[in-house]
């Protein structure tokens, strides 16, 4: 068996309500139909 991915349940993308309403973002879909649009992200890490 292969070795466990490095993540857990415990990761989340944040996304502000207004960017989330104007596209439509309500899943990961969403959010790849949005990058694949053209659309921006910024990863982070915070903790």
């Amino acid at each position: 068996m292969a070795d466990a991915a490095p993540a857990n349940n415990t990761w989340t993308i944040a996304v502000r309500k207004d960017v989330a309403e104007k596209d439509k973002l309500t899943s990961l879909a969403d959010l790849s139909r949005y990058l694949k649009d053209g659309g921006t992200f910024k990863a982070g890490r915070f903790g």
